[in-house]
């Protein structure tokens, strides 16, 4: 460790010295999830059903999956479309279900996962899962009936971004076709800044002693939470930073941007349409029509 003080030192001033809160999407302002090391740390999360830094236990899976198929709905052979799908945890129970679904995310450990977990159980003729950034994916045109995108994926990105994802979604709907997805109810967001340290024995970030500097702020003029990560290698001495942005969205402004993106019948259903979920209250699920005639 003597020989890395230095290097320690100087990651402590660096973060001493940080602009305390730079405007959101400063820099990328997402997660590393198409990096193999940490889509395997990520997967180890998304796969342990004690916590729900990553996803939901199954009981509340459940519940969730028994809502879309009743709401959208979700009937034998219906053709879904699943973005961000990580390790396939909703799209193979609906595959189960008779649903044929295409999982679409960029984390290889993830993706790798479903796929040998749709072989394992024999879904993989309903069940396939690619390898791609939505953002920039082919999802086809008038492909699927439904499409859904959970956990809040959709504000992790730029809000250009995101308009040019709503306006490929469509495309890739029939007319008629339904689009699910949940955001952070703008009412319920943290604005409070807040800072903490964390000595954890392995965490997404590493398998090797870290320390992980904290901190969360809200973004006035980006109307976006930002939340960095100072990660502090204490065998090396490197640091890493990693900023996570979700942008805030009204539902005014969503309903605007779905329009635009040529939905009609947009629905929102504060905290999650009261299904039994421990933090439902904080979410906001809309579902939004492509219109029947075109």
């Amino acid at each position: 460790m003597a020989e890395h003080d230095p290097m320690l030192a100087e990651a402590l001033r660096k973060i001493a010295a940080r602009d305390p809160a730079p405007p959101a999407w400063s820099d990328s302002g997402n997660l590393p999830w198409d990096e193999p090391s940490f889509s395997e740390r990520m997967l180890r999360v998304h796969l342990d059903e004690t916590q729900q830094a990553a996803t939901r236990p199954e009981p509340q899976r459940t519940r969730i999956i028994d809502w879309l198929v009743e709401r959208l709905p979700l009937p034998e052979q219906t053709f879904l479309l699943d973005l961000t799908c990580g390790p396939g945890l909703y799209a193979l129970e609906l595959a189960r279900r008779g649903v044929s679904v295409t999982g679409i995310d960029f984390s290889p450990a993830a993706i790798s996962h479903a796929q040998r977990t749709g072989a394992v159980h024999r879904l993989d003729d309903r069940a396939s899962f690619v390898l791609a950034d939505v953002r920039k994916a082919n999802l086809g045109r008038s492909a699927f009936d439904a499409a859904m995108m959970l956990y809040g994926q959709l504000t992790v990105f730029k809000p250009e971004e995101t308009r040019d994802l709503l306006a490929r979604i469509r495309q890739a709907l029939v007319p008629g076709g339904a689009f699910a997805f949940e955001i952070r109810d703008p009412e319920r967001i943290e604005r409070t800044p807040q800072t903490w340290w964390r000595i954890p024995a392995k965490s997404i970030w590493s398998d090797e002693p870290h320390v992980d500097f904290g901190e969360r702020y809200f973004d006035e003029q980006g109307n976006a939470t930002v939340q960095r990560h100072h990660i502090l290698h204490l065998d090396s001495g490197a640091l890493d930073v990693v900023s996570v942005c979700d942008q805030v969205y009204t539902r005014d402004e969503m309903t605007a941007m779905l329009t635009d993106a040529g939905f009609s019948e947009i629905e929102a259903f504060p905290a999650w349409d009261g299904l039994d979920l421990p933090d439902a209250e904080d979410w906001l699920v809309y579902i939004a029509r492509v219109p029947s005639q075109q």
